[in-house]
């Protein structure tokens, strides 16, 4: 590594690469990093210290904080790498593994870490692959190591050819089979969530990561749900552990609904009455008999806490009881969340009127003002005010114009109206 330092150092390069966390020191993160590495990914692999010795990973744990901590001083993106599913792999050591990746959540420096957690897959040429190759098991799951199948017969002929399409296949475990994939999916969807989110979520849950897992877990025993867990369900989860109307239930179906407008990662709150037009050009004439539909890119957000606030506080650290308290007893209020195409992972947060949001819904389906008027009984003076109240929503890119859709697209609706 040394030597490659020397060799690419000083020509503008910036790279990445993989080590074991006790193949580097202090020292030769500096000289990777003069050397312009700018990410490194760390097979953790398990946080049970019995389990590494059994997989023969033989990890120091104890390195796993500092190495860290130096790696990110260093200005590099880290990614720590975890897996489940080991043939001897029990309850405990998939708690172990749940909790080391979980304290990545609550690091300060969070959004800098990419966490992963992964279903073990069958390797030719591996050790435990040549032990249980005649014991490979298949159910169909796509990970990412594998790809769907594309064709009827797909299923039934990787079946037939393991030593072709051992990635598609598991080796038999001593935990179940769902529970491996419910524990990777869910971490899979709260890394969407946030860290800010699911940090102070932890708190709830002794600060463990497993904790939270095997009480989400218990939930789906209990309602009867199989499968993999993504973000929609962690928030029924959240609803059936906290209410309605506790605000993490209104955080975690905000943060899902800005992941489902976009890979949202900056939240801007502005006032609703005097957003601007966003420098759009658009001729805003218009025919009362035009239709027009509420953009893809927009979320109304009804009925809910200040989430806007309430991550800007948890972002910044200024999240705490008190604040809990406060916004506990707030009123519940109507927003809009809407992004630009050209700033995907950026988010504007807006507060609207009742009165608004019930005008705006009209537009879940393509309606025009002719149509609108109608179903509300207006007065021509009423007419004019709601064609001024649609110019302003084309403004600002809360509705698009039917004709302005694509081709393949002739009706949309807004995404959970009512999450």
């Amino acid at each position: 590594m040394l030597e490659f330092c020397d060799a690419v150092e000083g020509r503008g390069y910036t790279w990445g690469c993989s080590a074991r966390m006790d193949c580097v020191s202090e020292e030769l993160l500096d000289r990777m990093a003069l050397a312009g590495c700018r990410g490194i990914y760390y097979g953790v692999e398990t946080g049970s210290r019995w389990l590494q010795s059994v997989v023969k990973k033989r990890l120091d744990l104890d390195l796993y904080q500092p190495i860290l901590d130096s790696s990110l001083q260093k200005n590099m993106k880290v990614t720590v790498s975890f897996i489940t599913g080991f043939p001897e792999e029990r309850h405990e050591d998939q708690l172990a593994t749940a909790n080391l990746l979980g304290e990545c959540f609550l690091r300060s420096d969070a959004q800098r870490i990419n966490r992963q957690w992964h279903l073990l897959t069958p390797e030719p040429g591996t050790e435990l692959f040549h032990k249980l190759k005649n014991e490979l098991l298949y159910d169909g799951y796509v990970t990412d190591q594998n790809f769907l199948t594309m064709e009827i017969d797909d299923a039934e002929l990787m079946q037939s050819h393991p030593e072709i399409f051992m990635t598609h296949f598991y080796y038999p475990t001593l935990l179940p089979r769902s529970r491996n994939i419910f524990v990777t999916s869910a971490t899979h969807s709260l890394n969407k969530i946030g860290a800010p989110v699911v940090a102070h979520t932890l708190d709830f849950y002794d600060a463990k990561l497993g904790v939270f897992l095997m009480r989400m877990w218990e939930w789906t025993q209990k309602i009867g749900y199989e499968g993999p867990c993504d973000e929609d369900l962690i928030v029924r989860f959240i609803e059936d552990e906290f209410g309605i109307g506790h605000y993490l239930t209104s955080l975690f179906s905000y943060m899902n609904a800005l992941q489902k407008i976009g890979n949202v990662s900056l939240i801007k709150k502005s006032p609703g009455a005097s957003l601007p037009a966003d420098g759009c050009t658009l001729d805003v004439s218009l025919s009362d008999d035009v239709s027009f539909v509420i953009a893809k890119n927009v979320v109304l957000w009804s009925d809910y806490f200040d989430c806007a606030n309430l991550v800007e506080a948890l972002q910044s650290g200024n999240f705490n009881s008190e604040y809990a308290v406060r916004h506990a007893k707030a009123d519940r209020r109507n927003f809009i969340l809407t992004t630009t195409p050209s700033r995907r992972t950026e988010c504007k947060s807006f507060e609207i009127t009742s009165n608004a949001r019930t005008l705006i819904e009209l537009f879940h389906e393509p309606t025009s003002v002719s149509q609108c008027s109608t179903l509300l009984g207006l007065n021509p003076a009423q007419k004019d005010e709601l064609r001024g109240f649609v110019k302003a929503l084309l403004k600002r890119r809360i509705l698009d114009r039917v004709t302005d859709l694509p081709q393949h697209l002739t009706v949309h609706r807004s995404l959970g109206v009512t999450c």
